[in-house]
C-alpha cells in the first residue's frame, strides 16, 4: 500500500489499470489489484469470507451513523472497523455454509450506558409504540438520555433511517408515527440511548 502525499487525482477512488485508488480515514491511498484467486480455499477461509460478506451487508445500512454509535475514545480504528470487529465475533450464528446475521446478537451501537428493563416496541397500523421501564434510582444525567430509533426493512434492506426522538429516558414511552414515511412493508426497529454530549451510548437492542 502506498500513501499519496499530493492531491493526485484529487484524492479520488476507483481503479486505473492494475491500480486501485481509495481513501483510508481521509488519507488517499493506492494499491495494486490482486491477481485472480486460483487456490482452493479451506473451509475456515470460506467461513470467514462468508462472515465478512454478511457483516458488510448488515452494516452498510448503518454506516452513516456508526461515528456516533460505535464511538471509541482514543481508538486507532474507525467506527466501522470497531462495528465490523464486534459483529464478526458475536453477531453471526449458524454453521458454514448456513451462517446468518443474528439480529438479537448483532449491534449497531455499543457503549456503557445502561439499557432499561422491558424495552420493547409494538406496531399498530402506522405507529410504532416504544415502551420501557423507568428506573427512578438512576442519576439525573442518565434520566435525560435521549432515545434514538433506527429502522430498516425486514427483508432486503439497503438503507436504514435514524429518528432522533427527543424522548428522555425518564418518560418511559415514545410513539413513532410512520404515516409520513408511507411504509407498506414490515420493518425491524432498534433502540439506543445516547447522552446529551453525544459521546456516550448504550448498546443497541432489536425491539421488533
Amino acid at each position: 500500500m502506498a500513501r499519496l502525499k499530493t492531491n493526485i487525482l484529487d484524492g479520488g477512488t476507483g481503479t486505473v489499470g492494475s491500480v486501485v485508488l481509495y481513501q483510508w480515514r481521509g488519507i488517499p491511498c493506492m494499491r495494486s489489484k490482486p491477481d485472480s484467486y486460483k487456490d482452493k480455499k479451506s473451509v475456515a477461509q470460506l467461513r470467514q469470507r462468508q462472515k465478512m460478506t454478511l457483516v458488510h451487508r448488515f452494516l452498510r445500512c448503518f454506516v452513516h451513523y456508526l461515528s456516533d454509535t460505535f464511538y471509541e475514545k482514543d481508538a486507532r480504528r474507525s467506527p466501522y472497523q470497531a462495528a465490523q470487529s464486534y459483529n464478526l465475533k458475536y453477531g453471526i450464528s449458524g454453521d458454514y455454509p448456513n451462517q446468518f446475521i443474528d439480529l438479537r446478537k448483532a449491534l449497531i451501537a455499543k457503549g456503557e450506558l445502561p439499557l432499561p428493563e422491558n424495552f420493547t416496541a409494538e406496531r399498530k397500523s402506522d405507529q410504532i409504540i416504544v415502551t420501557w421501564d423507568v428506573d427512578y434510582h438512576l442519576d439525573f444525567n442518565l434520566q435525560n438520555d435521549e432515545l434514538l430509533l433506527f429502522w430498516s426493512k425486514t427483508e432486503g434492506a439497503t438503507y436504514a433511517r435514524l429518528v432522533s426522538t427527543k424522548a428522555k429516558r425518564s418518560e418511559g414511552k415514545y410513539i413513532l408515527d410512520l404515516s409520513s414515511f408511507k411504509i407498506q412493508y414490515e420493518i425491524n426497529v432498534w433502540g439506543v440511548f445516547i447522552n446529551r454530549n453525544r459521546k456516550e451510548v448504550s448498546n443497541s437492542l432489536l425491539l421488533r
